[in-house]
Order: C-alpha cells, then sequence, then structure tokens
C-alpha cells in the first residue's frame, strides 16, 4: 500500500461490495455534512431585531421616512424632527424659530441621497438640502415664497424630481429653482416617485392613480386601479417586477 494514498480512497481492483459500501458511505457523510453547513448557516442568517424608541433618544416614534446614506448613518423622519443615528445616539434637527438654518418644519416626511452626496428632506414646509460641513440646512419653497409640501424626492438621469401636494416639479440645484412639469401631473398630489428599468418615470399620488411618464418623448399615461371607479387609492411605493411594473 501506498503511504500517499489518501485513506478514503477505495482501489479500483476491490471487489464489488466494498466499493458499494464505500460509496454509500461517501453519500451519507455528504449529506450530513452539507445539513451540519446549512444549518450553521442558518443560524449565521437568523435575524435580531432592537427597537429603537423615544427612550433611545428618537424624536418621535411615528417614522413616516428611513433612509441609510452614503456613510452609514441611519436617518428617520418623525413627526418631531429628523434624527440621525450613528448606532449609538441620536441627534435630532428640528425648526427654531428665527433660525433660516434650521428646518423649516419639524414634520420630516422625506429623506433622499443624490448621486453627489447630497441629502435633500421634504417638509410641509418645501425642500431642504443639508450642509454636512455646517451641519445646517438650507430651505427652498419651491414655489415662489410659497411654502410647497415635499412628498417625494428622485434623481432620474441627472435631474432632481421633487412630487408635492401640488404636482411634479424639476428642481434646479444650481439656481435653486423649481420648475413645475405642468400638464396633468402639474395639479396632482404626489406622495411617490421611482424611475422604472426603462427610464420612465413613475408618478404614485393621493386618489389620482398612478402616472407613468417617459421624460424623454414627454408622453404621460395614466393607469387607475378601478377605471370604473373615481375613487383611487393613494400610492406610495413601485418596484420592478420583470417586465412589468408594479406601483402599490
Amino acid at each position: 500500500m501506498s503511504l500517499n494514498r489518501p485513506a478514503s480512497r477505495v482501489d479500483s481492483d476491490a471487489p464489488p461490495a466494498i466499493r458499494r459500501f464505500s460509496a454509500r458511505i461517501w453519500r451519507t457523510a455528504l449529506v450530513v455534512g452539507c445539513l451540519a453547513f446549512a444549518a450553521r448557516h442558518a443560524d449565521a442568517q437568523k435575524l435580531q431585531f432592537r427597537a429603537l424608541t423615544p427612550d433611545d433618544g428618537l424624536s418621535s416614534s411615528r417614522v413616516q421616512s428611513i433612509h441609510q446614506d452614503s456613510r452609514g448613518f441611519m436617518w428617520f423622519g418623525t413627526t418631531k424632527g429628523l434624527n440621525r443615528y450613528d448606532g449609538y445616539g441620536f441627534t435630532i434637527y428640528r425648526h427654531r424659530d428665527g433660525d433660516a438654518t434650521s428646518l423649516p418644519a419639524n414634520d420630516a416626511l422625506t429623506i433622499y441621497e443624490d448621486a453627489q452626496k447630497t441629502i435633500w428632506v421634504g417638509t410641509p414646509a418645501g425642500l431642504s438640502r443639508y450642509d454636512r460641513e455646517r451641519d445646517a440646512f438650507r430651505n427652498f419653497n419651491v414655489v415662489g415664497s410659497d411654502a410647497v409640501q415635499v412628498n417625494a424626492v428622485l434623481e432620474a438621469q441627472g435631474t432632481l424630481w421633487l412630487g408635492t401636494a401640488r404636482g411634479l416639479f424639476r428642481f434646479d440645484r444650481a439656481t435653486g429653482k423649481a420648475t413645475s412639469y405642468g400638464g396633468p401631473l402639474g395639479t396632482l398630489d404626489v406622495q411617490a416617485l421611482f424611475e422604472d428599468s426603462g427610464k420612465h418615470l413613475w408618478i404614485g399620488t393621493n386618489g389620482s392613480g398612478a402616472f407613468e411618464l417617459d421624460p424623454r418623448a414627454g408622453t404621460v399615461k395614466a393607469w387607475t386601479v378601478d377605471p370604473e371607479s373615481t375613487d383611487s387609492p393613494t400610492l406610495y411605493r413601485a418596484k420592478n417586477a420583470g417586465r412589468n411594473r408594479v406601483a402599490r
């Protein structure tokens, strides 16, 4: 017998019964090994949840928006302020009377980070841009001097889109000016924005169904849950599902 031969191998000239027995042993060992690995892997994948409440420093238990930024911070928009969580504690941003660098309202409806790593916050009083260096905000009214509620923010093909209570807007980050898209999208109460794999923009509304916008062609298609009913649900989210686009 060669000392270099693996002990687990059976010679090809061994009796058939021995070879069959050895094969069964190896198959059994393989199955047991796979089950043990799967069990260990399943244990490693068990999710553990920890609740973060006002007792931990969260400004309100009513959380309306959640975002993890490019630096790993978790942001929570609540009805009583914007919260930044670093894994240990919260920094809370609220409106302060007379301070133009604070949020214009405490109700943080949406949080979004664009390709330039800039964080945008939508509130009932407009749009806010977070300045990391100054730890402060610059606020925009969206429509002239009017404070318009911003419910959704999305960057698509280099354009920053705003979903507001007064329709769909395009926001110019260089000038700080917003322009209404106009047409049927200019009067909707927009609650959600989503870009699908075909680069079409989906607009979820409060009571008017969903709209599909092709920004390149400028075409708009209306989608309703029940064409026979004028009472459409509010649509908050959308996602790609193969070739189908699903709004919900």
